[in-house]
């Protein structure tokens, strides 16, 4: 049985027992008006916010008010919403005369498509299409704010340092997990229950952290683990080196413990991945990038010898028993999953978010029927995405995804050595897996995901003025370019909001 929080005795009755539906209502509405007031004043606050919550949402769920978990899992959407209406509704003119250039209207009428099939009958609910939508694109408009974010390099590298430390806390509550049996508190799941073994008699607990579900934590170990090597490219105070450096064993040890084959196969892909960028690009500030890769995998390989052997052996005989390969993984079952999809989904599909496991709760809790076909689920979101969306919708998607990858790479060939540079190569590092990894049911990948495609829009944004079809992109000085515009550049102290940027 799963021991309760020492804290949850000192905690509001209403926390830790299962909320009413009417309470739920009534606490998510005056929660979400009180929280989009404070970041509508200050948009920049709130998508920082938001991005800190994503990665502590889960403990919130498990541990803080698990008698209201789907208020919970909302909360960073609450904290966005008014940021989104700031940068989107009422822009500061301030900003007017910056744009991004990017294929706007392209990228809008791609969403456009998606979201008809939110008009499939199979549905039976506005309410549950409208979250289909939010599960597939409530966090697409990072793309265009982040490049808005900061106000130069300085400030860049600043806050991605200190996101980046967040790691810390979360790593060791992993360790704290993994020495700790399933039915111990630290390692319920956020749905109940005691968590997930490595899947066999007498094997460790797979660790979680912070997160609602492995999923989640594995996402977390591969983008985090980007994060770090871009910074250790780029000069740094000699601190912020060793803090970084302290981080990777720990971050290669969770990964072990959480159990997930593909973050630590992602985790080498990475490395990889940076190692041949560094072949064709120039990508930090300081020192030579093979060298300092190796430095990292060193570094990784002493840390788990040392200190994660036992993690170490178990995620050995995990690999050993688990029956595929690398190949099934990444080809064969997508391949498979995309025919099984169209086989059942057909043109246009069972209904966006159908397969989603919450719009089972949402039906139950607001009494709605059953919908007349109920769509088949697949281990690849490839095939759901198929199965959901029908081919049409899938092919929209996918070349929505596809757009901002080589809009990332074109930002690779603009952005000059540096912080932002690094995050770019990290960001293409992220993306391409995730092209066939989950982010409609993973919300942690959807929202990183994102994020990092706005990081890697930077090089795109330009003075309007300056923007002439057949000119070369001319960045502002802070970032790196020749010229230095006569206004300031997004996110200079004092500036609190944004215009959506216009494109040609």
């Amino acid at each position: 049985m799963i021991q309760t929080l020492p804290i949850a005795s000192f905690l509001p009755p209403i926390l830790g027992a299962k909320m009413s539906t009417d309470t739920l209502i009534m606490a998510g509405a005056m929660l979400t008006m009180v929280v989009t007031m404070i970041t509508f004043t200050n948009w920049k606050l709130g998508v920082k916010t938001a991005f800190v919550m994503v990665l502590f949402e889960g403990a919130i769920r498990k541990w803080v008010v698990p008698g209201a978990q789907e208020l919970a899992y909302f909360i960073k959407d609450i904290v966005i919403i008014g940021a989104y209406l700031r940068f989107f509704f009422f822009p500061d003119p301030s900003l007017k005369e910056w744009r991004l250039r990017m294929p706007v209207g392209m990228i809008a009428m791609l969403c456009a498509m998606v979201s008809l099939s939110s008009l499939n009958p199979n549905i039976g609910s506005s309410i549950l299409a409208v979250y289909g939508l939010k599960i597939y694109m409530f966090y697409l408009p990072l793309a265009f704010i982040l490049p808005f974010l900061f106000k130069d390099k300085d400030d860049l590298l600043q806050n991605v340092f200190w996101y980046a430390m967040l790691a810390t806390p979360i790593c060791l509550l992993g360790v704290a997990q993994y020495a700790m049996p399933g039915d111990n508190f630290l390692n319920v799941m956020a749905q109940g229950g005691e968590g997930t073994g490595m899947g066999w008699s007498g094997s460790k607990i797979r660790v979680t952290g912070t997160f609602s579900y492995i999923s989640g934590h594995a996402t977390f170990l591969t983008v985090f683990f980007a994060i770090h090597l871009a910074l250790l490219m780029n000069e740094l105070k000699k601190w912020q080196w060793v803090c970084l450096i302290c981080n990777l064993p720990l971050l290669a040890g969770n990964a072990l413990m959480n159990g997930s084959r593909t973050s630590v196969v992602l985790i080498a892909f990475i490395g990889a991945g940076f190692g041949l960028m560094s072949m064709v690009y120039r990508i930090g500030t300081k020192g030579n990038a093979i060298v300092k890769i190796g430095v990292v995998g060193a570094v990784m390989a002493m840390g788990v010898s040392y200190y994660f052997g036992e993690a170490k052996e178990q995620f050995k005989t995990r690999v050993d028993n688990a029956g595929d390969s690398i190949y099934s993984r990444t080809v064969g079952m997508p391949l498979e999953s995309i025919h099984l999809g169209l086989d059942a989904g057909g043109v246009f599909g069972y209904g966006i978010g159908m397969t989603h496991p919450a719009l089972e709760r949402l039906r139950s809790v607001l009494g709605i029927p059953v919908p007349k076909a109920k769509p088949p689920v697949f281990d690849t979101e490839i095939g759901q995405v198929m199965a959901e969306l029908g081919l049409i919708g899938w092919v929209c998607w996918y070349a929505l995804r596809t757009i901002f990858f080589f809009l990332t790479i074109g930002a690779l060939r603009l952005a000059e050595p540096g912080p932002l540079r690094a995050l770019i190569v990290a960001s293409i590092m992220i993306q391409l897996p995730h092209l066939l990894m989950g982010i409609v049911l993973n919300h942690t990948a959807n929202f990183l995901v994102f994020g990092f495609v706005g990081v890697s829009m930077i090089p795109y944004l330009q003075y309007a003025t300056q923007t002439k079809i057949g000119h070369r992109l001319s960045l502002p000085r802070v970032w790196g370019g020749d010229e230095k515009p006569d206004v300031p550049a997004p996110g200079y102290s004092g500036v609190r909001g944004s215009r959506v940027p216009r494109t040609r």
